[in-house]
């Protein structure tokens, strides 16, 4: 794996016989959660399992039968329903608590916030580093280093599409930012049709990308404004069971209110 040296170094600490039963790995979408999993088990011969779309109280209960040595992979952002994650919380909470025999355990997430704290609590927690733009290029090179900014993991980047889509998304949004205040409520809400072509995560980092670039170029205190309310909104899409359309209306509604 490319980058992640500090990881890998914690990792020269343990062996089979000292490495945590439980394990939360965090980091972003295409960031290498699976990649360290698979090399950990590798490393020490264990079998892999991703069990996240079975988890249930009578699916746990036929684990304990099994007396091989397994690795069991939990991905929230494939419990990312509320109503599916809080029904299954109690089974995986179990889970941790009260592991297989001859198993280990690595809940895999994206963000801090999707995690309950007495999950968080019961496990060794493993945080995935940033990528330096260096790194990054490895994987894909774009003329525009901008949009590393929003790719800004391995996986993003290998998933990602031509250069122009990601251009065409940075105009919309310098648009966005440059217009709004000039929209009635009715086309200020009609935006929201976008959410079609761009993913709400995506369009989120290139709207503060955008005022990022702005503000190196001329500072003012209104794009600060809308530079802060974007990222609170970024951290609020990590929350689980939110309406996508809700909250990017929402949040189109109070940068009109900023440029008022």
């Amino acid at each position: 794996m490319i980058g992640q040296r500090a990881l890998f170094n914690r990792l020269n600490n343990y062996n089979i016989d000292n490495f945590p039963i439980s394990n939360l790995l965090l980091g972003e979408f295409g960031c290498g959660k699976h990649s360290f999993v698979n090399y950990v088990c590798d490393l020490f011969n264990i079998e892999v399992v991703d069990i996240s779309n079975d988890i249930s109280n009578d699916f746990i209960l036929n684990l304990y039968e099994n007396t091989n040595l397994v690795s069991y992979i939990i991905d929230i952002n494939k419990l990312s329903e509320k109503s599916r994650y809080i029904n299954k919380e109690n089974a995986l909470l179990k889970f941790i608590e009260e592991p297989p025999l001859n198993s280990f355990i690595f809940v895999l997430a994206e963000y801090e916030s999707q995690v309950i704290d007495t999950i968080k609590n019961r496990c060794v927690v493993w945080r995935f580093s940033s990528y330096t733009l260096d790194e990054l290029k490895k994987f894909k090179k774009f003329d525009n280093d901008s949009i590393y900014s929003i790719l800004n993991t391995p996986g993003k980047l290998i998933n990602s599409k031509d250069e122009l889509f990601y251009i065409d998304l940075f105009n919309l949004c310098v648009k966005i930012i440059d217009k709004i205040n000039k929209a009635n409520i009715s086309n200020t809400l009609s935006l929201d049709r976008y959410l079609e072509t761009y993913d709400l995560d995506l369009f989120l980092k290139t709207l503060r990308q955008v005022l990022y670039n702005k503000c190196c170029c001329a500072y003012t205190n209104k794009l600060f404004d809308e530079y802060c309310l974007i990222s609170t909104f970024i951290e609020k899409s990590h929350q689980l069971g939110i309406s996508k359309k809700q909250m990017f209306d929402n949040l189109l509604l109070e940068l009109r209110c900023i440029n008022d």
